[in-house]
C-alpha cells in the first residue's frame, strides 16, 4: 500500500484494492474540489469582463449559483 499525503489528507492506494481514505478526508476532498470549481468560474468571469463580454461575464456569476 502506497500513502500519498497532501496538506491534512492521506491518501492509501492498494493496487489490488483501491483507494481508502480516514474519516473526514472524503468531506476534505469535496470542498477542495468546491473551492476549485469556483475558483476556476471567478477566472473565466474575470477574462470575460476584461474582454468585454459583460453578458458573458453575467452569465458566468450566475452559473456558479444555478448549475
Amino acid at each position: 500500500m502506497a500513502v500519498h499525503k497532501k496538506g491534512k489528507i492521506e491518501v492509501d492506494v492498494c493496487d489490488a484494492h483501491g483507494v481508502w481514505l480516514d474519516q473526514g478526508e472524503l468531506e476534505e476532498l469535496e470542498r477542495r474540489a468546491m473551492f476549485l470549481e469556483m475558483m476556476r468560474g471567478k477566472s473565466a468571469v474575470r477574462k470575460a469582463h476584461q474582454e468585454g463580454k459583460v453578458k458573458g461575464a453575467l452569465f458566468g456569476w450566475l452559473s456558479l449559483y444555478f448549475d
